[in-house]
């Protein structure tokens, strides 16, 4: 099957990276996926026509709002859409993603319904339907 869309994932739990690659496996959406977050903001910079960025927010060395800051100020990846993912409820880390123009946040853990609910909304309806991969 032909992949068509681009997710990064960047999350230091490889429990969660999993999930996501598990449930577009059967999709046209590729999923990239880094666990260190160094090597995936290295990979949101070079990788060519990302749909969407998942990113955690609480991981080791380099944040999540640590990485969508570098992403926000550059050119090329300055409009990547990016839905957040974290434990963390307080509303200053609420804000304070939401200055960088982030709309979607899931609370840790989440049902996976938001999930695909979230991600269809970016990349579309049709991305879950059988009808696209036979």
């Amino acid at each position: 099957m032909s992949k068509i869309r681009k997710i990064l994932y960047i999350d230091d739990n490889q429990s969660y990276l999993r999930l996501v690659i598990d449930l577009m496996e059967d999709t046209v959406v590729e999923v990239l996926t880094a666990s260190d977050p160094h090597e995936g903001l290295r990979m949101a910079m070079v990788t060519p026509h990302l749909d969407l960025v998942l990113l955690d927010i609480d991981m080791p060395g380099l944040t999540g709002v640590d990485i969508l800051s570098q992403l926000r100020g550059l050119k090329r990846t300055s409009q990547f859409p990016v839905i957040m993912l974290s434990a963390r409820q307080d509303l200053a880390t609420i804000k304070e993603i939401q200055s960088w123009g982030v709309r979607d946040y899931l609370l840790k853990p989440f049902p996976l319904s938001d999930l695909i609910q979230r991600i269809q909304f970016y990349l579309g309806r049709d991305i879950f339907e059988r009808s696209l991969y036979a």
